[in-house]
């Protein structure tokens, strides 16, 4: 069965708060040690757009 996709739409500087909050957790991960694979592949595909993430 496949799973159901939702889009959102976002303004300029919505996208731009997105990537802000990403990279800051992503920094924090780094200074931890932990793994960024999730939120790097999320980060790259933000060049894109956010328009196939499922939220569900």
């Amino acid at each position: 069965m496949q799973s159901k996709k939702y889009y959102i739409a976002i303004t300029g500087s919505e996208r731009r708060m997105i990537i802000n909050a990403l990279n800051t957790l992503r920094n924090k991960l780094l200074a931890d040690g932990r793994y960024t694979d999730a939120i790097d592949d999320v980060l790259m595909s933000a060049d894109g757009g956010f328009s196939f993430v499922n939220f569900f």
